[in-house]
């Protein structure tokens, strides 16, 4: 006789219940914040903690060179944005089209 001690929990996702972000649509929900700490950073760019960290303080300290001081929050999104030289309707756009992409993929019979 084998005594089982432990109880196995299993569980079932159907493929419409997986939500797999982009890239863009994390920095979208970044953005709409309206500021960005390291952890942010490291999901924005994407990098490790060290880049994020470096990323963080060059911004930190434009900002008080600037005579402006930095929220507990974090780093604000536009500083963030332009130290990336990225814009956000560039960022807009792809998210629009990677959602738009994911719907044709996802309706796509070829796909069942």
């Amino acid at each position: 006789n084998i005594n089982i001690n432990f109880i196995f929990k299993t569980e079932v996702y159907r493929k419409e219940d997986i939500v797999i972000e982009s890239l863009n649509q994390i920095r979208m929900k970044i953005l709409c914040k309206g500021y960005a700490n390291k952890k942010d950073i490291q999901r924005f760019c994407p990098c490790g903690y060290k880049c994020a960290k470096s990323i963080y303080d060059s911004i930190v300290d434009d900002i008080t060179k600037d005579g402006h001081k930095v929220s507990t929050l974090g780093i604000p999104t536009k500083r963030l944005l332009k130290f990336l030289e990225i814009s956000e309707d560039e960022i807009m756009k792809l998210t629009e089209y990677e959602l738009n992409m994911n719907f044709k993929r996802l309706s796509s019979p070829l796909t069942a």
